[in-house]
C-alpha cells in the first residue's frame, strides 16, 4: 500500500477518536453535569493527549513525502499499526464513555486525571510504531 493512504487511515482512526470523545464531553456538558469552563479543561486535556501522535503524523508524513513521494509500506506493519492505533483509542473512548455517560464523577477532573493516565500509560506502544512507520525503508 502507498504510504500516503496508509497514513491517512491512521489518522482517520486518531481524527474520529478525538471527535467521539469532544462529543461525548460535550453531551455531558448539554446535561448540566459540568460547566463550560468544566469542558473546556476537558477539551484541553483531549489535545494534550493526542498532541504527539498528531504531530508525528504531520511532521513525518511531510518529510516522507519530500523524500520519497512513491514510498510504499508494507501491510504487515499497516495491519499491527491499526491494530496498536485502534486498541489505543478504544480503550480512551471507552473510558470517557464510562466516566462522561455511565457513571459522571463527581468532579470533572476525574476524566482528566484518568485519561491522562491511560494515555500516558499505554502512548509509547502508539508513538513507537508510528515513528517505525517513518523510519522504514520502501517495502512492497
Amino acid at each position: 500500500m502507498k504510504f500516503n493512504k496508509a497514513i491517512l487511515i491512521v489518522f482517520i482512526v486518531f481524527l474520529t477518536a478525538v471527535i467521539l470523545q469532544i462529543g461525548m464531553a460535550y453531551v455531558t456538558f448539554l446535561q448540566g453535569k459540568i460547566y463550560a469552563d468544566e469542558l473546556g479543561e476537558i477539551l484541553i486535556s483531549f489535545i494534550k493527549i493526542y498532541s504527539i501522535h498528531i504531530s508525528i503524523l504531520f511532521t513525518g508524513s511531510f518529510f516522507t513525502h519530500l523524500e520519497n513521494k512513491e514510498k510504499k509500506i508494507s501491510s504487515k506493519i499497516l495491519w499491527v499499526s491499526l491494530t496498536l492505533v485502534c486498541l489505543w483509542n478504544a480503550i480512551l473512548i471507552t473510558s470517557c464513555f464510562i466516566l462522561t455517560q455511565v457513571s459522571p464523577p463527581a468532579s470533572y477532573k476525574g476524566v482528566i486525571d484518568f485519561q491522562e493516565k491511560i494515555a500516558s500509560a499505554s502512548s509509547f506502544l502508539i508513538t513507537g510504531i508510528l515513528s517505525y512507520f517513518f523510519i522504514t525503508k520502501n517495502q512492497s
